[in-house]
């Protein structure tokens, strides 16, 4: 008798993952939203880490993520929760998605320029829109140090001229 063939099936994508090449890997992960840094195994895992999770309803992603106490909007669509969730997993404190979110904020303020200045910075691509290049560097650690050096600063407290 032919075992359980439904289980099978999981182990076929596997190696099909791991027979694309990494550049193909980076482009399924931009296409998913994911972040493209690390190695071939890496992207296969968040790839597939990925797909498990989209095969969950809504409500089983929240609960994922109240489990891990990872803070959702409650108006988040599936694709936002799950990236919420792969962020979580792989660093678990909910204090660096909170400062993500500000670093967001000042990243959105910034002229384009000054953001390929960043980007190149933090040696991340320098290519695409300024919406992606937001993307990119939110998930890098950008300080206000950072934002000041590029020229863009921050606007609020009074010029200190001296």
């Amino acid at each position: 008798g032919g075992g359980g063939g439904a289980a099978g099936g999981d182990e076929k994508k596997e190696s099909e993952l791991l027979k694309l090449k990494k550049t193909e890997l980076k482009a399924k992960c931009e296409e998913l939203k994911l972040p493209t840094s690390g190695t071939k195994q890496v992207l296969v895992d968040r790839i597939e880490e990925y797909e498990k999770i989209a095969k969950k309803t809504v409500k089983e992603i929240q609960e994922l993520l109240n489990e891990k106490k990872i803070k959702f909007p409650a108006r988040a669509k599936k694709d936002d929760l799950i990236k919420l969730l792969l962020e979580g997993e792989e660093q678990k404190e909910v204090e660096e998605l909170e400062t993500a979110t500000v670093a967001h904020a000042r990243l959105v303020k910034l002229k384009k320029t000054q953001l390929k200045k960043l980007a190149k910075k933090f040696d991340q691509k320098v290519s695409g829109t300024k919406d992606e290049l937001v993307e990119r560097l939110r998930t890098c650690k950008v300080t206000d140090a950072d934002i000041v050096s590029v020229g863009g600063g921050s606007s609020s407290g009074g010029g200190s001229s001296s």
